[in-house]
């Protein structure tokens, strides 16, 4: 088996060292569905068990989901070879070495929860242009900046109007603090890693197995997803039919000039896609960079902490163990920041 070197970030992995505990970690970014995502993920844990520094697995799941992806394979089994996956391989792999995985992520009732809600607020906001539009901008810029960039020397909180869902490890008062340390981008996941040939030559794979696991597994997540999407073009076909009818009474003011009533059709054209294209970024862009990403983040981000010094404890010798953490390459750069510049447990 080809040896991983953990000697430096980049090829879908981000190592670092948890600073409250010492204990390394590796997150894995993973492609979900995607083969060579599989593939990595069976390859890094293979070797650090056969090194024994293999301590704790967590995935991206919660144990609702996990409990009904095992009720499907076992009451269908081909489910099992149809939607496998980096998670599943991930729970074979350290099952071999005899060490703990841990279902790190929010309870996915929680996480629909927080769907509606902030679907529901984007709504209203998109209604309040007044302020409305400044909070959703607000919202969106402040995650996408905490999920995806290296840190800089600021402190903001991660979103200014909602609130991270409190469960037994999380505050709804955290805040992101980075230290004045100049950190640069080559610690992080960059564009390479999501552009790697073996992940692009399987994406057909991903493209199907992912929606599909998501339809069967959260039916009404996927369906609301969905419902939102086609509401916000509703949104924009309904205020089109206005803008459309303005410009036929202007049409026939500018009779006398062609190329005038040429002009503002494809004007009530460009209007009316930037409009649509407006509503689906206020309402996906808020959705799943914040209540999908960065929420999410901060529970993973602890559970991955609670794990170090779960192995920190129970730690022998000097061959230090390591916490290995499988998700999607979306998170990791943002949990590597939470980790490192901020502590996300009070």
């Amino acid at each position: 088996m080809k040896t991983v070197d953990y000697s430096q970030n980049g090829n879908q992995l981000l190592k670092f060292t948890e600073p409250l505990t010492g204990v390394p970690v590796i997150l894995i970014g993973a492609m979900h569905y995607n083969p060579a995502s599989i593939a990595l993920t069976r390859s890094v844990l293979q070797d650090l068990g056969d090194q024994k520094r293999l301590g704790s697995v967590i995935i991206e799941s919660c144990d609702i989901r996990w409990n009904k992806t095992a009720s499907m394979n076992s009451q269908s089994p081909f489910m099992n070879d149809l939607l496998q996956n980096e998670m599943q391989a991930a729970r074979e792999e350290a099952t071999k070495f005899n060490v703990p995985v841990i279902l790190g992520d929010q309870l996915i009732n929680i996480t629909t929860a927080r769907i509606k809600e902030s679907f529901r607020a984007t709504v209203f906001d998109i209604l309040s242009p007044l302020f409305g539009w400044n909070r959703i901008v607000s919202d969106i810029s402040n995650a996408f900046e905490q999920s995806f960039y290296p840190p800089r020397d600021v402190s903001f909180p991660l979103s200014s109007s909602q609130s991270i869902p409190v469960n037994t490890a999380v505050t709804s008062s955290t805040n992101l603090k980075t230290s004045p340390t100049s950190i640069s981008s080559k610690e992080y996941l960059g564009v390479s890693d999501f552009l790697e040939p073996s992940l692009l030559a399987a994406l057909p794979v991903s493209l199907v197995r992912y929606p599909l696991a998501i339809a069967l597994k959260a039916p009404v997540a996927f369906f609301g997803l969905t419902l939102a999407l086609g509401a916000a073009s509703s949104y924009a076909d309904i205020l089109s039919v206005f803008t459309n009818e303005g410009t036929e009474t202007t049409n026939l003011i500018a009779a006398t000039s062609s190329s005038t009533s040429s002009s503002l059709v494809l004007l009530q054209d460009i209007l009316s896609s930037s409009l649509s294209i407006l509503l689906e970024f206020a309402v996906l862009g808020r959705v799943f960079l914040v209540t999908i990403l960065a929420e999410r983040n901060v529970v993973l981000a602890d559970s991955i902490r609670l794990q170090c010094e779960q192995v920190k404890k129970n730690q022998n010798g000097n061959n230090k163990p390591v916490v290995v953490a499988v998700l999607g390459m979306a998170h990791c750069n943002g949990i590597k920041r939470l980790m490192t510049t901020a502590s996300t447990s009070e």
